[in-house]
């Protein structure tokens, strides 16, 4: 999971770095995403070559979001820069993995909740039991 986290936060500063030399290079409707979400295709972006931090050149879409690599395609359904398929594998695997994580921990958030309510309930009951002796 923290493999996903680190390649997010990534792909955000890569997307800042890109917009901002297509911005310098001049075009005030210059879109923020990397990857198109609509308006302009991806053949109407500039294609701007701006060096990572491993010295690799950007593709098309900037990074590759698992392996930093060019990333001349993207997931249609993620909406993140890829260079192969084999990345768009490892991306799709990531994301699944994630997925059930964010489950399991949504389902230990329930299970504890559940575990205190019992708790509280019977903390009341062993109170009431205590402070019926009393009245007896």
């Amino acid at each position: 999971m923290t493999n996903y986290v680190r390649n997010s936060l990534n792909s955000v500063v890569d997307e800042c770095e890109i917009y901002l030399a297509r911005k310098e290079r001049g075009g005030d409707d210059t879109p923020m995403r990397v990857v198109p979400l609509g308006g302009k295709s991806s053949a109407e972006l500039a294609h701007i070559q701006v060096e990572n931090e491993n010295g690799e050149i950007s593709g098309k879409f900037g990074w590759c979001f698992v392996c930093r690599r060019q990333a001349n395609l993207y997931c249609k359904d993620t909406r993140v820069p890829l260079c192969s398929v084999d990345c768009k594998k490892r991306h799709i695997d990531e994301l699944t993995m994630v997925d059930y994580k964010m489950k399991q921990y949504s389902m230990r958030g329930e299970l504890l909740t559940d575990g205190l309510t019992v708790i509280r309930t019977l903390v009341k009951l062993v109170n009431q039991k205590e402070n019926n002796k009393e009245v007896v």
